[in-house]
C-alpha cells in the first residue's frame, strides 16, 4: 500500500503514534513524518545506495544538532576552503582578518580545522 503524509494509512497510522508514545518524542508531528518518508523511501526507491545515503545523513544531522544545541542562540559561519592556500597568499590574511571580525562580533567560526583557508579560519577566531 502507497503511504501518504496524510493520516490515511489505517494501521501504519497507529503503530507510528504508538511508537511516538512509547518514546515520547518532542515534536510528534515532525517526527511523524520523518518516519513515514522513511517508510515512503524503502517503498519507492530500491537503490541500497541512496537508502544508506539518506540514512547516513539523518545520524549526521542528528548528531550535528545534539553538539551544537547549547549554542542555538549564537549565530555561526562556516569555513571551507583549499587545504593547498599557503599563509602568505591574500586570501589567507583576508580570511584570518575576516574570522577575527566575525569572532569580535560573537560569531562562532566552524572549519574543517585545516591546513590551508580553514588554518586561517581558526587563527582569525582566536582558536
Amino acid at each position: 500500500m502507497p503511504l501518504s503524509f496524510d493520516r490515511c494509512n489505517g494501521e501504519i497510522d497507529e503503530i507510528i503514534e504508538l511508537l511516538m508514545r512509547k518514546a515520547e518524542v518532542y515534536h510528534p508531528e515532525t517526527i511523524r513524518e520523518m518516519i513515514v518518508g522513511a517508510l515512503k523511501s524503502g517503498q519507492e526507491n530500491d537503490y541500497l545506495a541512496d537508502q544508506k545515503l539518506m540514512s547516513m545523513t539523518m545520524k549526521e544531522m542528528r548528531y550535528t544538532n545534539k553538539v551544537f544545541s547549547p549554542y542555538r542562540q549564537r549565530k555561526k559561519v562556516t569555513v571551507f576552503g583549499s587545504a593547498r592556500t599557503t599563509s602568505d597568499e591574500p586570501i589567507y590574511k583576508t580570511c584570518v582578518e575576516f574570522t577575527r571580525l566575525l569572532a569580535e562580533q560573537n560569531y562562532m567560526v566552524i572549519t574543517g580545522g585545516g591546513p590551508g583557508i580553514m588554518q586561517a579560519g581558526n587563527e582569525g577566531a582566536g582558536v
